[in-house]
């Protein structure tokens, strides 16, 4: 994905992260597929050339998937990178907490809610902190989307 890094594209950052592990465990699953022993090899009739056969087409099959895979985990890698990169480099401390808490630290597939944003930067929950941490946000996502056009 490219272009500038917004709010709706920090909102998906959960979910990418949690796609991104995802797929890397299904890789590993495949690959430790490679790994089990061989069966026997068979007696020469011919149910045996047919086991073989569609073990081949099953090892081939695997082999693609796992390119597939591969090539996900790349593209969600890319993504990741660009948007926990964006993040980094904004100069306000502030910008970049609210937006690391709200989005990136999540702790569950859902963007951290507002209160627990708050109660982690202020301490405090209250009306004043809570509007307080929305004009941050805000304001960050303005330099967020202006500075990764």
């Amino acid at each position: 994905m490219s272009g500038p890094v917004t709010k709706e594209r920090l909102s998906k950052f959960v979910y990418l992260e949690t796609e991104y592990y995802n797929q890397l465990d299904r890789l590993c699953r495949l690959e430790n597929d490679t790994r089990l022993p061989a069966m026997k090899d068979g007696d020469g009739s011919q149910r045996s050339l047919l086991k073989s056969s569609r073990m081949e087409n099953a090892a081939i099959r695997k082999m693609e998937q796992e390119k597939q895979i591969q090539a996900r985990i790349d593209e969600l890698e890319a993504e990741l990178t660009k948007i926990q990169d964006a993040v980094d480099g904004l100069l306000d401390p502030m910008h970049r907490e609210v937006l690391r808490l709200r989005y990136i630290d999540c702790e569950t597939l859902r963007l951290t809610k507002w209160n627990d944003v708050a109660l982690k930067l202020y301490g405090n929950d209250d009306e004043k902190n809570l509007v307080a941490l929305w004009r941050i946000h805000n304001a960050a996502l303005e330099v967020l989307e202006r500075e990764t056009k």
